[in-house]
């Protein structure tokens, strides 16, 4: 018995890194969904993974960009004429990245589409499922934050406006949606990722050195786990939180 059998999800971003592993862990705990990303062969992939484990949690592949709201919409609508309804939200798409730049080298374009990618699609997301949460008197919202959205580091300047932006999103969710059984928490996850472009393919090792558990984490072992339990029914008193799965390293 998982802890999510009979609970249906709609994972956004599942083609690689954590959603990879975020998905895997919600059909390994018996919840079936919807698994949407830009790329059907990656999403086939990660479909053939679980069968091959094992796990009870149907997939469904489906092919979506985040940054048109009416393929947002088809994945959610989708969601509800295969399962009749949707339990889980987990927006895991990592959006826009901007080549590292300080704020003197962020443009007004960097700057919109961080959002567009990030807490623009996460808040029409929201909007699309939420009505149908509030109907069955139960949800589960994950969205993905970032260290970077909470300290202020340099680089990265319109990434860490986005994750702080997807991060307040949540909170917003939490306090607005809870009476009516539906929690809201991010999470902000240190791990190895396997997307084109992302700099954790191969970790800088002065970068690992700095985590206090002194290793990497994996998205399936390290990060999964954590969103499988806010998904349960065991964390219904857990809402508007922002969570580190990141070996300790927004400790030091």
């Amino acid at each position: 018995m998982g802890i999510l059998d009979g609970k249906t999800a709609l994972v956004v971003g599942a083609s690689a890194g954590a959603g990879y592993g975020i998905a895997l862990k919600l059909a390994e705990e018996g919840a079936s969904m919807i698994a949407a990303a830009r790329r059907m062969e990656r999403l086939q992939g990660l479909v053939d993974d679980a069968a091959e484990r094992g796990f009870p949690g149907r997939i469904v592949p489906m092919v979506c960009d985040v940054e048109k709201e009416e393929e947002l919409e088809a994945v959610v609508q989708r969601a509800l004429d295969e399962f009749g309804r949707i339990d889980i939200l987990a927006a895991v798409s990592q959006g826009h990245q901007d080549n590292h730049a300080l704020i003197e080298d962020t443009t007004l374009q960097d700057l919109v589409n961080s959002f567009v990618t990030g807490p623009g699609y996460t808040l029409v997301l929201i909007n699309k499922v939420v009505p149908h949460m509030k109907q069955q008197g139960f949800g589960r919202i994950i969205t993905m934050g970032s260290g970077a959205g909470k300290t202020g580091a340099p680089f990265h300047t319109a990434y860490a406006l986005a994750k702080a932006g997807i991060m307040l999103l949540t909170r917003k969710a939490a306090s607005e949606y809870g009476q009516f059984g539906i929690t809201a928490n991010s999470i902000t996850p240190v791990s190895k990722n396997d997307r084109e472009g992302s700099n954790f393919i191969t970790p800088d090792p002065a970068f690992v050195a700095r985590i206090p558990r002194k290793y990497m984490g994996t998205p399936y072992e390290d990060v999964a786990p954590l969103v499988a339990f806010l998904c349960s029914d065991a964390a219904g008193y857990i809402s508007g939180q922002v969570i580190g799965a990141d070996g300790g390293l927004s400790a030091v």
